[in-house]
């Protein structure tokens, strides 16, 4: 649809950032999501410089909804599982790491 000219790229861009911030992907999977759909990268740079999203917040908020609140009591394996999830969801080691701080 984007070649037909049906399409702009740029609200595309928009929209479908969005519409993984608040499904709980990270800033990784919306760029290849983005990229295999074959976005324009100009468009897809302007679309995260518009986007105002904490994507540590956001990992940690996933983590949450998912998991419930961590408890440093939890075993290994459970981290791995959670941190394993939260990489498949296209965030980064920084952000993955703060979605396991405990809030002071």
């Amino acid at each position: 649809m984007i070649e037909a000219g049906y399409l702009c790229e740029q609200r595309y861009a928009d929209m479908l950032l969005r519409s993984r911030v608040i499904k709980g992907y990270g800033a990784a999977r919306v760029r290849q999501e983005l990229a295999v759909q074959k976005v324009d990268s100009e468009a897809v740079m302007l679309a995260f410089e518009r986007d105002d999203t904490d994507w540590f917040e956001l990992a940690k908020h996933t983590r949450q909804r998912k998991f419930g609140d961590w408890d440093r009591a939890f075993d290994l394996k459970q981290k791995a599982k959670q941190q394993r999830y939260l990489y498949s969801r296209g965030f980064s080691s920084d952000q993955v790491n703060y979605a396991f701080e405990l809030d002071e």
